[in-house]
């Protein structure tokens, strides 16, 4: 999944531009719905961030619309939004990895190796970080 592919969902939704205060919500609506299918599809596993992201951008927008906040203000929470959004997403990843990992490691531990395989089986483990 790359950056392109979202924002060719954007584009071909044709949201319109957050250029004013009456086009705010709207937009981020629209851009929000029209990504999710992409994550979805691609990596279904960042929806939850996603979604929590989707939801306090159209809170941020709705507060713009409202006169509560500026445009810059706006445009920053959206920013930080992201960043959390593949800080998330990345500490998920790390997550998965890390039980991928184990689960191969708990494979590997079996009390019922044979001698010949031992040694092999032990480099393979330290290999893959389950031994120190």
């Amino acid at each position: 999944m790359t950056v392109v592919a979202l924002n060719r969902a954007a584009a071909e939704a044709n949201c319109p531009k957050v250029d004013s205060r009456q086009n705010a919500v709207r937009a981020t609506m629209c851009r929000m719905n029209a990504t999710r299918p992409v994550l979805a599809e691609h990596a279904p596993a960042t929806l939850p961030a996603f979604d929590k992201m989707a939801a306090r951008n159209i809170a941020s927008a709705r507060k713009f619309a409202a006169g509560q906040i500026t445009g810059e203000q706006y445009m920053a929470e959206g920013k930080a939004r992201a960043a959390e959004f593949l800080a998330d997403t990345e500490q998920g990843r790390q997550a998965l990895e890390r039980e991928r990992l184990q689960e191969q490691c708990n494979r590997m531990a079996n009390p019922w190796i044979t001698p010949g395989l031992q040694a092999a089986a032990l480099e393979k483990l330290r290999n893959l970080g389950c031994l120190r």
